[in-house]
């Protein structure tokens, strides 16, 4: 059973396939403005036209800075892929969201929306698919490859606790909820090409004038999905080098890496 502990709260994992999709819609959508603080979290219930068919999206993520969006589909996982699933996300991803009727709908839909940030985005940049699941097993697994792999879809699981404590306090959450595999992000800012010491675990920073990251500073980085910590480390001629602290085994000397910041300011690491 999956628990988590937060100081003497106790919360336990619900069990993903009791809840029914519109049930679990309207969790997400009651929770985003914390779960998803970087975008506005809008229901969208509107009929969308594709060459394939016609569809409704659950909900549309527009960034607070107009500067990505995604178009987000809440599926089960007891529900049919290939008679439910992939079908609406085929559709959803050749459908049409350029129109002023779309536009219109979605911001009387959320007030906080600007009218002509908003329809600049849609109409020059391409909606991004965000797949949100109840559960991850090894058949949601495959679906998340395939769509991934056929649609650019990106797949989020969301999870919901109960806590079990017993006490009288007022403001003692009742629920706590996770967001795994997954996580929409804001587009890309500027990224930088590290290399590998070739003795030690160590990676330098080949162009650290978009980062500025500094000696002796404590730098969180991202990778697969977990943080991980780091300190900046002067080398020859002013280079930087950063030195992962606890077991470093997660860096392939043989393999190439960067790092990404994004408009946030956080710091991702990938391989190259």
């Amino acid at each position: 059973m999956t628990r988590i502990f937060f100081n003497d709260k106790k919360f336990h994992k619900i069990l993903p396939s009791s809840f029914s999709e519109g049930e679990f819609e309207n969790i997400i959508t009651l929770q985003a403005p914390e779960l998803y603080p970087d975008y506005y979290v809008i229901p969208f219930k509107k009929t969308v036209y594709s060459p394939n068919g016609n569809s409704k999206p659950d909900l549309v993520f527009i960034a607070k800075d107009y500067k990505d969006w995604y178009v987000v589909e809440v599926e089960m996982a007891y529900h049919n892929f290939d008679s439910h699933v992939e079908p609406q996300i085929e559709n959803l991803a050749m459908a049409s969201y350029d129109g002023e009727d779309v536009i219109k709908y979605l911001c009387k839909q959320c007030d906080s929306l600007d009218y002509t940030r908003t329809s600049e985005l849609i109409r020059n940049e391409p909606a991004k698919l965000l797949l949100v699941l109840n559960e991850l097993n090894e058949t949601t697994t495959t679906w998340a490859k395939v769509l991934n792999n056929k649609y650019g879809v990106l797949t989020s699981v969301f999870e919901v606790f109960h806590g079990s404590h017993y006490d009288s306090e007022v403001d003692s959450p009742h629920r706590a909820y996770g967001i795994s595999h997954n996580y929409p992000v804001y587009s890309l800012s500027m990224t930088t090409k590290c290399s590998v010491h070739p003795h030690i675990a160590y990676l330098g920073v080949d162009d650290n004038s978009n980062l500025q990251l500094k000696p002796g500073e404590e730098i969180i980085l991202e990778f697969e999905g977990c943080v991980t910590f780091w300190k900046g480390v002067e080398g020859p001629d002013k280079t930087m080098w950063l030195k992962m602290e606890g077991r470093n085994a997660c860096i392939n000397k043989r393999k190439t890496y960067q790092i990404t910041k994004l408009r946030d300011n956080s710091l991702f690491l990938n391989m190259a």
